[in-house]
This record gives structure tokens, C-alpha cells and sequence, in this order.
């Protein structure tokens, strides 16, 4: 009924939540040019005659304000465009972890043509596989600034031109530089871009995603020795050095498709209006005094020194014992291969019920890495024992990376995501570049590889007796409340979602301001504060609700009848 006043018609007689009485599912109010405020309603109602997830008129599909419960999902989220993005980052984790896992090839034909001593030319491959972590900060910084889409087109011309300017070297000193540096601190860019975007695309089938994704890496470790072996016979090292570099030219075409989704301009939108920036509202320092956490820090630079050792010069040692570089880049393949399984496994074993404890898990998987790797040296001696080894390093190896960060959520909760899995990438970083230039120089003073394993098993074994002492002051831990469980997912347990802060967002909601901003970007007209103002009270249960002013529904755009 139109009103015969300029003033807006109040509507008497509504209870509390309840629907407007003659108003069709789905039907504008007629005449009404500004939604009238609700008697009696203390916080804004859903939205009469839509279901719960249903679009409201007038709005495209794909954008859908979900009327209570949880917060609205936005456009190129769980649908449409995110599956391409989806398929354009598992192309990208194949080529990427590809090119890490080459390292330790490309350290043999490097060995071969400089007769450099082994510590330094380990120093090369280690700087540039170790960057892929120790970049985490800087990867962060500029995703938080720019966006995905252009850090990983920043990653993929620093790999780009560090591949193909390496054709044109003759010097290791150089390689260090354009090799190592260059290449390396674009891989780590171009990692951290893909996982983001899988955070900022996905939310309903975060899970699935991610696991699909990642099981890219463990497919570019597979191909890694035997195409990078190959590459070496048919072209020499300086033509090998270049096809890489032509193959990293893929990654330009990847990143234009992650363009960005309302997700990531709803995010892009909160971080412009925080009056605090930088580095420092992405990383929460307070969590160095959580001592099962620096236990566990402790733990992941001594287990990535070992891991570096063996990845670097497992291959090396191979054709020391006596086999072809063929065969010593096949192994790289069998630990790729042990490395899909417990990837896997191990992320199906965790959840929000009945899962298995993280911890537990990482000591384990520590405590039998060691053994392995001490008792290596019984059996080293024939192909068919590396081989043994190489797969069953690959399967415990997988498990603790899988695990970094559900550790991160299980022992600091999830308020302190960002600075947390930032800490574990930066330790494993540490330990990483640490690790082959340590056994480099342990061979060239004894000249065999077997103190390097008996090291490598002994830092593992140290690094299970750190999470071992991390459980005296677990009993001390203060969980804040989990507004988000990131661990619902049992595929890969979340792995690295949330890497250096980027997704700090899911826990801290977002308020109606920067959603406003945010679709502007995004160009979609329609805004309901109301709503978005129950959706932000959703993420912050229980007191928020007592403080937030709330207001009555004041806009509403609605189909011309």
C-alpha cells in the first residue's frame, strides 16, 4: 500500500522476526522507495521470502547475500572462474616444485663442469631451493600491497630471467646470483601467490582445492630427476639452464588467470582502510612467548638442515657409489612418489573430530626419518637399497611438511596464523640454505657421504627430541576462541593456506565499510548494510553482539515493477 505522507510508512504489529504478511517470496515492497525500519527488531533480520544461500532479485548469479549464519560469499568464490584459477595453480605447483627438486641434478652437472669443491657449488643449489621459504615475508608484503595476480607475475620474470640469464654464464660465482637468488626468490613468490589465491578463491571446497594443488608438487617432484637428467644429456647444462627458462614463461599465462575475485578486493578494501600497515599488521610478534611454539621452531630449522643435505646430495652420492646420473636422478622420483602417498594420508588423519594429534604426528615422522637415515649407510651400497630409502624418506618427509601448518593452528591458535606458519617458513628457510653446504664441506674433508647421512639422522632425531620437550609447557597454552576452524578440511589439513599472513582476514571479519568498498570495486550496486552488518556479527559470536550499535535496514534496491 503506498503511503500518502513523504515519510517512510512504519509497520505496525510486526513481531520479532517475523515475515511482512502479504509479501510474495521474493517481491519488492511496492512503493516503497528506502526499506522501512522494523518495529521491535534489536538486530537486522534476514531478508523476507529468501532462503538461506538463495540470490536476491536483481542481483547476478554468483553473488548472493546469505542471510544469516555466515559471512556473504562474494563473486568467483566456489564457482564459475575459481575452477580455472584452481587448474591454473596446480599447473603452476607442477612447474614450480619442478624446478626446486632440479636442484639436485643440476648440483651433479654442476660438480662436473666447474670442479668447484663441493661445499660451494652445494651453496648455489641450496640458496636457491631455500629462498622458496625464506621469501614467505617479502611474498606476503606484496600480496597485502598489490595482489596475487601481479606477485606471481613478479615471481615468474624473476625465474624467467634467472633461468635464461644463466645460459649465458661460465661462472659459478655468477650462477650464484642469476641461479641461485634470482630464480630462487622468484619461486618463492610465485608459491606463495598460488596458495593465497587458493584461500581467496575457495571457501566451501577450500579443502578439496587445496589438495588438488598441492598434489602439483608432488607430480613436479616426480618429473623433476628424470626430464632435468635428460634435458642435461641432450642440451649440456647451459641449453638445459635456458629451456627452463622457457618453460618458466608458462607462469606469465598462469597468472593472468588468477584475476581477482570479490574475495580478495573485499580483502584489498580492509587492508586500505586499517590505519595500521606493513609488515606489522600482518605478523603477531607476541608469539615468541609461547614456548611450545619456539620448541617447535627449534625443531623445524634442525629437521630442514637434514632435509636440505639429502635432497641436494642423495643424487650426488649416487653416482659416487657407482651408479649413472640417470639413475641417481630417478631418485628424486621415488621420493616424490612416497611423498604424494603421506601427503595425502597424512591430511586425512587430521580434522576437527576424531583426528590425530599434529604433534604426535611430527614426532613420529621425525624419530623414524632418523633411523632411517643413520641406518642408510648398511645399505647404500647397491641401487635397490637407495631406492628403498629413497621412498620411504619421500613418505615421512611428506607427512611434516604436510604438517606445518595445522601445527601452527593446534599450538597458537588461530589468531596468530599469520605470524606463526611466517616463523615456520622462515626456520625451514634457515635450515635449508644451513644444511648442503655443511655436508658439502663435511665430503671434502673426508671425502665420503656417509658422515653427511649420520649427521642428517641425528638432527632429525634432535629435532624429535625438541617436540618431545615442546609438551612440557603445552598445558600452558591459552587458546583464544576459534572463530574459524581452519582444520574442518581433512584433505592436507590446510596446508600453508594461510602463508605469511595473507589470510589473516578469515578471523578477523570484515565490516560493513570495507564491504562497501569492496563492491564498488568489484562493480555490484546492491548493498544491504543490514545484512552485511549480521554477517560481520557472525564471525565475532557472543559479546561482539552486545557491543556493535546495530541499525535498522536502510537501503534496499529493488527491481523496477
Amino acid at each position: 500500500m503506498r503511503s500518502e505522507t513523504k515519510t517512510t510508512p512504519q509497520l505496525v504489529g510486526v513481531d520479532k522476526g517475523s515475515p511482512l504478511v502479504g509479501v510474495d517470496k521474493g517481491s519488492p515492497l511496492v512503493g516503497v522507495d528506502k526499506a522501512p525500519p522494523l518495529v521491535g527488531i534489536d538486530h537486522p533480520p534476514p531478508l523476507v521470502g529468501v532462503d538461506k544461500g538463495s540470490p536476491l532479485v536483481g542481483v547476478d548469479k554468483g553473488s548472493p547475500l546469505v542471510g544469516v549464519d555466515h559471512p556473504p560469499p562474494l563473486v568467483g568464490v566456489d564457482q564459475g572462474w575459481a575452477w580455472m584459477v584452481l587448474a591454473a595453480c596446480f599447473l603452476s605447483n607442477v612447474m614450480n616444485a619442478y624446478f626446486t627438486y632440479a636442484a639436485g641434478v643440476l648440483n651433479v652437472a654442476l660438480l662436473v663442469r666447474f670442479k668447484e669443491n663441493v661445499a660451494f657449488t652445494a651453496l648455489v643449489g641450496s640458496i636457491f631451493a631455500s629462498l622458496l621459504s625464506l621469501t614467505g615475508p617479502i611474498s606476503s608484503f606484496l600480496v597485502n600491497t598489490t595482489n596475487c595476480r601481479i606477485t606471481h607475475l613478479i615471481g615468474s620474470a624473476m625465474i624467467f630471467i634467472g633461468f635464461s640469464a644463466s645460459y649465458f654464464v661460465n661462472s659459478l660465482n655468477v650462477l650464484l646470483v642469476t641461479y641461485g637468488i634470482c630464480a630462487g626468490s622468484g619461486t618463492g613468490l610465485v608459491a606463495a601467490s598460488i596458495l593465497i589465491k587458493l584461500g581467496y578463491s575457495f571457501d566451501r571446497y577450500q579443502g578439496i582445492a587445496v589438495g588438488v594443488a598441492v598434489a602439483g608438487s608432488g607430480i613436479g617432484m616426480f618429473l623433476s630427476g628424470p626430464v632435468t637428467q635428460f634435458l642435461l644429456e641432450t642440451y649440456g647444462l647451459n641449453g638445459a639452464f635456458l629451456f627452463l627458462g622457457g618453460l618458466s614463461s608458462q607462469g606469465f599465462a598462469f597468472a593472468i588467470i588468477m584475476r581477482p575475485c570479490g574475495r580478495e578486493l573485499l580483502e584489498k578494501a580492509r587492508r586500505d582502510e586499517s590505519s595500521t600497515g606493513g609488515f606489522r599488521n600482518s605478523f603477531d610478534f607476541s608469539i615468541i612467548r609461547n614456548k611450545t611454539f619456539m620448541m617447535v621452531l627449534f625443531s623445524n630449522v634442525l629437521w630442514n638442515v637434514s632435509y636440505a643435505i639429502l635432497l641436494l646430495h642423495l643424487t650426488n652420492f649416487a653416482v659416487t657409489e657407482g651408479s649413472t646420473a640417470s639413475e641417481g636422478a630417478w631418485l628424486i622420483t621415488m621420493i616424490g612418489v612416497g611423498s604424494i602417498f603421506n601427503r595425502i594420508l597424512t591430511g586425512l588423519s587430521l580434522g576437527k573430530k576424531n583426528g590425530l594429534d599434529p604433534l604426535l604426528l611430527q614426532f613420529g615422522f621425525l624419530g623414524l626419518s632418523g633411523l632411517v637415515t643413520v641406518l642408510f649407510p648398511l645399505f647404500s651400497g647397491t641401487y635397490n637399497g637407495q631406492c628403498v630409502f629413497a621412498v620411504v624418506f619421500g613418505f615421512y618427509s611428506g607427512g611434516m611438511i604436510t604438517l606445518i601448518t595445522p601445527l601452527v593452528v593446534h599450538l597458537a591458535g588461530v589468531s596468530q596464523v599469520a605470524a606463526g606458519v611466517g616463523g615456520m617458513y622462515l626456520s625451514s628457510g634457515i635450515g635449508g640454505i644451513l644444511g648442503p653446504p655443511l655436508a658439502g664441506a663435511i665430503y671434502d674433508s673426508w671425502r665420503t657421504f656417509e658422515y653427511t647421512f649420520y649427521l642428517a639422522g641425528a638432527l632429525f632425531i634432535a629435532g624429535a627430541f625438541f617436540i618431545l620437550v615442546s609438551s612440557v609447557w603445552r598445558d600452558e597454552i591459552e587458546h583464544e576462541e576459534q572463530h574459524l576452524d581452519i582444520k574442518e578440511s581433512n584433505i592436507l589439513g590446510g596446508s600453508a593456506m594461510f602463508l605469511a599472513g595473507s589470510m589473516s582476514h578469515l578471523a578477523e571479519g570484515v565490516s560493513p565499510s570495507v564491504a562497501r568498498r569492496a563492491m564498488k570495486l568489484s562493480k555490484h550496486s546492491l548493498l544491504i548494510d543490514g545484512v552485511l552488518r549480521a554477517s560481520h556479527s557472525s564471525v565475532h559470536r557472543s559479546e561482539t553482539h552486545k557491543s556493535e550499535e546495530h541499525q535498522p535496514l536502510n537501503r534496499l534496491t529493488v527491481p523496477d515493477s
